[in-house]
């Protein structure tokens, strides 16, 4: 970055990250997105924290969501993945020392998936929390304002990743006779369909209609 692009970088942390005006949530991949929102949408009920059900122009959510667009991957560093996530809880503790923010008015949450991938975010916050990080544990409040959630580990404390939420039937649905992969790598095009497709026309497109009450769980931690 040359010197008025980092000025701009700054800028940009500062909105996105600190001076928010409710909860906000990074997540691992673009699509997590969709899910969670429409979890919420869906489940607003249960979840009086997450939603308020009586906004002027109808039910609004009281967390909001970082978008990502090129100009953040670029400026930011903040692309898919779990290493851009942990670049970030590195710079959001240098840019709060910089700022001189005293306290964070609303909580940064980054919502990573419990698997193979979680173990470069855990090796991170051991260093940095001077603990033991049990993976099995709803959040861990990195420093002020900071949160990490996991996704929850199944009852035999294996692995998970955020499409695992989803029914079997959801996750089985084809689209032009094209099956579902949810690897970010390695897709048969002639075969199979990946998770921006998924997210679109299958989640998206059937939000009212499909359950989500296998979320649950994640809500709880949010």
């Amino acid at each position: 970055l040359n010197s008025n692009e980092k000025t701009y970088r700054r800028f940009l942390f500062y909105k996105h990250f600190f001076a928010i005006s409710k909860p906000t949530i990074v997540f691992e991949g673009k699509t997590d997105t969709v899910y969670i929102r429409g979890a919420i949408r869906r489940l607003a009920v249960d979840y009086p924290k997450l939603v308020d059900l009586n906004g002027e122009s109808g039910p609004n959510i009281r967390v909001g969501f970082f978008r990502r667009t090129t100009t953040t991957d670029r400026i930011l560093k903040i692309s898919g993945g779990t290493h851009p996530l942990k670049t970030l809880i590195q710079d959001f503790i240098a840019e709060r020392k910089q700022l001189h923010i005293a306290t964070q008015a609303q909580p940064l949450i980054i919502m990573i998936d419990n698997d193979d991938g979680s173990k470069i975010i855990y090796s991170y916050l051991k260093e940095i929390m001077k603990t033991q990080i049990d993976p099995k544990l709803p959040y861990f409040l990195v420093h002020d304002g900071l949160y990490v959630i996991p996704t929850p580990l199944t009852t035999d404390n294996q692995h998970t990743k955020i499409e695992d939420f989803f029914e079997e039937s959801v996750l089985k649905t084809e689209l032009n006779g094209k099956t579902f992969n949810p690897k970010n790598e390695g897709i048969d095009k002639k075969t199979e369909y990946g998770k921006s497709h998924f997210a679109s026309h299958v989640i998206k497109s059937n939000e009212k209609t499909i359950d989500f009450s296998g979320f649950k769980p994640i809500l709880d931690r949010l």
